[in-house]
């Protein structure tokens, strides 16, 4: 990915941010912009964010187990993990249960 590209798609998250703060998809959007730019601390900010929107949001704990773990934070990592694990649950989403639970395992193990 070209750094124009990733930059231009990171503009328009932005605005689309400004336009609607409360959409958590947007703020998971651009954590995952963040990511895939090796920038965790900010990909972590922003999942942060998405999670304030929307607590079950089952791939933002599981992505920012990731940044976590990258940033060599791999207890914090596993206490993401296990708040995501929770909630899954008491959503009932048993693909998010089983994913989250294999990043847990690899993470504990």
């Amino acid at each position: 990915m070209s750094g124009a590209a990733s930059t231009d798609r990171l503009d328009k998250l932005r605005r689309l941010h400004e336009a609607d703060p409360d959409d958590a998809d947007v703020c998971y959007m651009i954590a995952q912009e963040f990511g895939k730019a090796d920038d965790r601390a900010a990909a972590i900010e922003w999942y942060d964010r998405c999670l304030d929107l929307d607590a079950g949001y089952s791939y933002a704990y599981f992505f920012k187990a990731i940044a976590l773990s990258e940033q060599g934070d791999r207890p914090g990592a596993v206490e993401t993990l296990r708040a995501g694990l929770a909630r899954a649950h008491e959503s009932g989403t048993p693909k998010a249960v089983s994913e989250l639970t294999a990043l847990l395992e690899e993470y504990s193990g």
